[in-house]
């Protein structure tokens, strides 16, 4: 492995969650921080991806979540009910159908498709309590900043109740 790449890999592992927009409330614990396109191409180059889906990844706007738990509830969490905007226009995030698509297109290995759908955040997940869980979300690429507006569901033991959250100011890496 080249020293280049071992700096990259390192990189990415050691700073996960650099100039992250942070959310905390007293249920949960929401993080996300974009990535560079040399982080993910070093990612994808080290598991033997070839050049044009390393290419074409690199090109969007690669943001890494991080979910935990903090309550004594169960928190549900559906990308579904995770919308994106940009000044004032709505952004379509690029999910796992869409990306399923494109490598079929492309013809990719099952195991390079499969390399990346566990990179992904989970589409719909509970977390019990202390529960955490991390992955990665993929928009188009933009230059102006994101906001994000999610509803997150929250279930006690007699009642169930929703929480909508906004963050704002989430900025892609070029």
């Amino acid at each position: 492995m080249s020293n280049r790449l071992l700096n990259l890999l390192l990189l990415l592992l050691l700073s996960p969650f650099s100039q992250a927009a942070e959310l905390k409330t007293a249920d949960f614990q929401l993080s996300i921080s974009a990535r560079t396109p040399e982080q993910i191409g070093a990612f994808y180059e080290a598991r033997g991806f070839p050049r044009p889906a390393i290419t074409l990844l690199q090109q969007q706007c690669y943001l890494t979540v991080y979910f935990r738990n903090t309550s004594h509830h169960i928190i549900w969490l559906d990308l579904g009910n995770w919308k994106f905007n940009s000044v004032g226009n709505k952004i379509t995030r690029l999910d796992r159908a869409y990306w399923q698509q494109v490598w079929r297109d492309m013809g990719l290995a099952m195991r390079f498709q499969s390399t990346f759908r566990w990179t992904l955040m989970p589409e719909r997940l509970d977390f019990r309590p202390d529960e955490r869980e991390g992955g990665n979300l993929i928009l188009p690429y933009t230059d102006q900043p994101i906001e994000l507006q999610a509803k997150i569901r929250i279930q006690g033991p007699q009642t169930e109740t929703f929480r909508t959250i906004q963050m704002s100011n989430i900025l892609c890496k070029r």
